[in-house]
């Protein structure tokens, strides 16, 4: 999975930025319920962007979620002998008056109720302008 980007679109007038979630993947549904199983196996998630869009006048960026995988509550992954590197999670810049949006999770973004574990994987040089370069949320040991 290389070079792919998520972006939150720019906000109108007053309007926040959108947000830019999994750059990568996007595992499972924002809303309501889902439960799809993913396996990465001897694979690699590198390059990939998850940028907040810009706010309106008066407004906040958007957030940018999960460089490399965003995994939405009720997913499964492994990552077994995968490599995770070099994704990026950026927030959007503010419209004057608002704040900047937050990158959070710049290789991996695991949500509260997702489960994701890695077997011999390389999670590492991923980049997040607010928090969590390579990992926000719960990395299990194995899978």
């Amino acid at each position: 999975m290389l070079g792919n980007l998520a972006a939150g679109g720019a906000g109108g007038s007053g309007g926040n930025g959108g947000d830019g979630i999994g750059g990568g993947i996007l595992l499972g549904l924002l809303v309501g319920s889902s439960a799809p199983m993913l396996s990465v196996t001897g694979g690699t998630i590198v390059g990939n962007l998850a940028v907040g869009g810009m706010g309106g006048a008066g407004a906040n960026g958007g957030n940018g979620l999960g460089g490399g995988l965003y995994a939405a509550a009720g997913t499964n992954a492994c990552l077994d002998h995968a490599e995770v590197v070099g994704n990026i999670a950026a927030g959007g810049f503010a419209g004057s008056g608002g704040a900047n949006g937050k990158g959070i999770g710049g290789g991996l973004y695991i949500v509260f109720g997702a489960t994701v574990g890695s077997k011999h994987a390389q999670i590492l040089g991923n980049l997040a302008t607010t928090s969590d370069n390579d990992v926000f949320g719960t990395l299990a040991p194995n899978c």
